[in-house]
């Protein structure tokens, strides 16, 4: 049975899978911050705003900080980094780098950043890419109240 009070939602990415958490709404918006925050690691001069940057690149900062953020296990190795004994704790903890992700990833990041939101909006019941609320519907005695 799902632990409900941990739900997740799953990625599927060329042939891997992605389970990630559910971000609560701080999360979600640290998610926000830390795109901007890779995105000024990329280009220091820059705002850290995601103006000007082609969708390719867009959706793989995306990733890589939804990968880093909210990723709670996969079956792609090359995504986890083995830490070292430190004062965080002992040797062998699995952590996400996006500094340590190999080359050839590429395509697999940018769709984890495509498909994140989606998955979510199917979690949360709204769809994919639904953004506004049901309205309401005229029906013949009154209003269609399953809209609401």
């Amino acid at each position: 049975m799902a632990d409900i009070l941990k739900p997740t939602v799953s990625v599927k990415a060329q042939d891997h899978e992605f389970i990630f958490r559910v971000p609560s709404p701080l999360e979600k918006a640290r998610l926000g911050a830390r795109e901007a925050s890779i995105r000024k690691m990329i280009d220091p001069t820059g705002s850290g705003w995601a103006d000007g940057y082609d969708l390719d690149t867009f959706y793989l900062i995306r990733g890589m900080a939804v990968l880093e953020l909210f990723l709670d296990r996969s079956d792609a190795k090359w995504v986890f980094t083995e830490a070292p004994v430190s004062k965080d704790g002992p040797a062998g903890r699995v952590y996400v780098d996006i500094t340590a992700f190999p080359p050839g990833k590429e395509d697999v990041i940018s769709e984890v950043g495509r498909e994140f939101q989606p998955a979510l909006d199917r979690f949360h019941g709204r769809g994919v890419g639904s953004a506004k609320p049901a309205t309401a519907e005229a029906v013949e005695g009154g209003v269609d109240t399953g809209a609401l």
